[in-house]
């Protein structure tokens, strides 16, 4: 009996298999089948359609960089606008400062895999090895620190380089201006006096090849500051200055004498 009512259920199975066959050949069905056949090829078709999972084997994975930001002089978005740029000084700037990009991530990607080892390393070192693999790994990120130094310098030369004399003149002046004024603070230049220490800061701006930095500069700014008592000061500022500088003159000799 069991038998019997087996064969029975799979050729009535059989039999409307071979309907819905039938159905999708001649474009004709009922509609039991008919829906049988929709509800199919509805499925095949949101397969089809559905988006494939990524290869996360051959995608390689980003590296997400943790180091701190090299301050480039291309950050200043209102003083860089000030210079009035030409459309192919922008075009080229834009070029350079993706080059730079490019080159810190390389320096990045090349060092990743020593850092990380060292840092494990250091983790699990014990006893007296822990305090040279400390040392080992310090020395590593120093060595890494300056080798991003150096390349972020290189590629602001070279975008420095973009700019002509007048524009290189605009950016650095008043920065050396400001580091002369405050060599000068006790002798009070009024407004008139300041632009023309500006003015003489301009010949040595232009000679920089790289956007310069308050304090960076000492020598040029000395010199500077000679060129502003000879010629911008007045004679009782000179006599103010002169007097101010003189009991520093005195301590340091002292210190010299002594040794101290």
């Amino acid at each position: 009996m069991k038998n019997a009512l087996h064969l029975l259920a799979a050729a009535v199975f059989l039999s409307a298999v071979a309907a819905g066959v039938r159905a999708v050949e001649t474009g004709t069905t009922d509609e039991g089948t008919g829906k049988a056949v929709k509800d199919t090829a509805k499925k095949t078709e949101d397969t089809a359609k559905a988006p494939k999972a990524k290869d996360t084997a051959k995608t390689p994975k980003k590296t997400t960089s943790k180091d701190r930001k090299i301050a480039s002089f291309t950050d200043d978005a209102k003083k860089l606008k000030s210079l009035e740029l030409t459309e192919e000084q922008q075009k080229l700037l834009g070029e350079a400062k993706a080059a730079r990009g490019n080159a810190m991530e390389k320096w990045s990607q090349l060092n990743a895999r020593s850092l990380e080892a060292a840092a494990a390393q250091a983790s699990k070192a014990k006893g007296k090895s822990s305090a040279g693999a400390r040392k080992r790994l310090e020395a590593l990120k120093k060595s890494y620190e300056q080798g991003r130094q150096r390349i972020a310098a290189q590629h602001e030369r070279k975008m420095f380089a973009i700019l002509t004399p007048e524009q290189r003149g605009k950016w650095n002046a008043p920065i050396l201006a400001a580091d002369v004024c405050k060599e000068l603070t006790s002798v009070k230049l009024d407004a008139e006096q300041k632009q023309k220490v500006l003015d003489l800061c301009q010949p040595p701006a232009q000679r920089l090849l790289e956007p310069t930095a308050a304090g960076k500069n000492p020598t040029i700014v000395k010199s500077l500051v000679g060129q502003t008592y000879a010629r911008v000061l007045t004679a009782e500022q000179r006599k103010t200055y002169n007097e101010k500088k003189r009991p520093a003159k005195a301590k340091s000799t002292r210190r010299k004498s002594t040794g101290r």
